[in-house]
């Protein structure tokens, strides 16, 4: 039944071993058929139909006995590494062969863990949901795979969560996209930017210490709060039996009042804020095991910033990545710790550095714009049905040489001006057309990024740019609008879910269960055989 409404295989392991409930996968399904063409509408008939009369043929298995753990193991007799991503729309898993390079499979489900709440600003999500989840996918794939050799946890930067002595979430996940450190203060400014004057250090809103702050000024900590880490240091330090939270570097940077230099958090910044009953995790450096799960050595959690340059650069030295996600990034690796202005400088992996720009509108502002269309059809009177595949159409159709609309997508404002607006400039009566307005929309994301990287770029005239995220795999003009504004040949990537990827490939390194040459072998392109 579920083959015939198009379920792949491996999201039916995921609800044979209880990791997704029959209701999730028929949603997932559903959610897809939506958003592709009308061939499949058939099969989305069939889901609505299915789900009329919905019932849990399996149970929900408890979580699975450590007797249970590859018995029933048929896919791969090599070592591999496994990699968990915790996105903020999507928790991926992807498997990869360490001796024939594959990425063996690949896991992802919606990220159903939002929590409604009164503030438009805020945003949270049930962090019991996403440990839970993580365990029962994880316990998936080890029930498959007899030969895992190392384990890599990543995800969503920036945000936080409370825990209590124990290791105890006592507070949902306030992820990256949370406002409420951008809300003002009695003298009129952002709480973000009262912490940043009082300690010296430019805490973006989001960020885990702004947000910290905020509740500290407002009253609004979780009363039995006592330390607080990033949701992939909680799902990881649960895996090997922790209560006390350790940060990789990658992740402490990422929630502010770090030295990056020093691979620290600045004990007299935090001293500053008047921080008494919580205590900071503890920041690692290093990469090394961590601890161990059903025997497994397990890589300290990383970022996943870092995990997508990782799992997207083969040779780091001569290759700049572009990522278009819900936001999007552009990142380079480096020996020392210089920055170039308007840039991040951010750990990276085995003594190396990031230069990061980050813009807040990446595929954000694509989305934006299919949603602008979607709401016409609809107030037309029509099937209010994806617009993607007719707007990335469009974009072919929209040459340099007639689309002069300079269109500027900071339509969430920035990390260093969240009250930035986007904009949409040069119309006339000619150029106004819908092919020119989906093409100004990429070129404004395009340039976003360049216009960070101008200075890097111009003093690294040679190289690659390899671009990795679904904006840009699914979408031809974008390519092509990359290629033309980077001026640099173009690469992208063959293995999808890149980030888990990286975090499967970091962990291997970390733990010793292969080197970094060996793992770079697993970062493949499209076009090469």
């Amino acid at each position: 039944y579920l083959r015939g409404a198009g379920v792949s295989i491996p999201d039916i392991r995921l609800y044979s071993d209880g990791v997704l409930t029959l209701r999730e996968v028929l949603n997932k399904r559903r959610y897809e058929i939506r958003h592709a063409s009308e061939e499949v509408r058939r099969q989305y008939e069939l889901c609505e139909r299915y789900l009329s009369h919905c019932e849990e043929v399996l149970p929900n298995p408890d979580m699975l006995d450590e007797a249970e753990i590859g018995t029933d193991t048929t896919i791969c007799e090599n070592p591999c590494a496994v990699g968990l991503d915790i996105g903020t729309t999507t928790v991926s898993a992807t498997v990869v062969d360490l001796v024939t390079h594959r990425q063996v499979e690949v896991y992802n489900f919606p990220n159903d863990a939002r929590i409604p709440t009164e503030n438009p600003v805020y945003r949270e999500q049930n962090a019991a949901w996403i440990l839970d989840k993580c365990l029962r996918l994880l316990d998936s794939v080890l029930l498959q795979f007899s030969h895992i050799v190392a384990i890599g946890v990543t995800g969503q930067q920036h945000g936080i969560v409370y825990l209590d002595e124990n290791g105890t979430a006592v507070s949902p996940l306030y992820t990256w996209q949370d406002g409420r450190s951008g809300l003002l203060n009695e003298e009129g400014i952002s709480y973000a930017e009262e912490l940043s004057r009082l300690t010296g250090y430019t805490v973006s809103v989001g960020y885990g210490f702004a947000t910290l702050y905020a509740q500290m000024r407002t009253g609004t900590l979780p009363p039995r709060a006592r330390s607080f880490c990033c949701i992939m240091d909680y799902v990881a330090m649960h895996l090997v039996g922790g209560k006390h939270p350790a940060c990789h570097a990658t992740n402490a940077a990422s929630l502010g009042l770090f030295d990056v230099k020093n691979g620290c958090f600045d004990a007299a910044a935090i001293a500053r804020i008047g921080m008494q009953s919580i205590t900071p995790p503890d920041a690692v450096s290093d990469d090394r095991v961590y601890g161990y799960y059903r025997n497994i050595p397990v890589a300290y959690a990383v970022g996943d910033n870092q995990a997508g340059v990782f799992g997207s650069l083969r040779d780091e030295e001569n290759s700049i990545l572009v990522n278009y996600g819900t936001g999007s990034q552009i990142n380079a690796v480096i020996d020392t710790p210089d920055v170039l202005p308007a840039l991040e400088l951010r750990p990276y992996f085995f003594g190396k550095y990031l230069q990061n720009g980050s813009a807040l509108c990446g595929g954000r502002a694509y989305a934006l714009l299919e949603r602008f269309f979607r709401c016409y059809l609809e107030a037309a009177g029509l099937p209010a049905q994806s617009q993607y595949e007719c707007m990335n159409h469009l974009a072919l159709l929209a040459s340099d040489s007639d689309c002069s609309l300079t269109v500027d997508t900071r339509f969430a404002g920035s990390r260093t001006d969240p009250a930035a607006q986007g904009s949409i400039l040069h119309i006339d009566e000619n150029n106004f057309t819908p092919q020119n307005l989906v093409g100004g929309v990429l070129r404004g994301m395009a340039l976003e990024l360049y216009d960070m990287f101008s200075e890097y770029l111009a003093a690294h005239p040679e190289g690659t740019v390899v671009a990795s995220g679904n904006a840009v795999r699914k979408n031809p003009a974008f390519r092509n609008i990359l290629t033309a504004t980077f001026k640099r040949p173009l690469r992208t990537l063959r293995f999808r879910e890149e980030t888990a990827l990286g975090a499967a490939l970091y962990a291997a390194t970390a733990v010793g269960a292969t080197d970094v040459t060996n793992a770079k072998r697993c970062v493949m392109y499209e076009e090469e055989e």
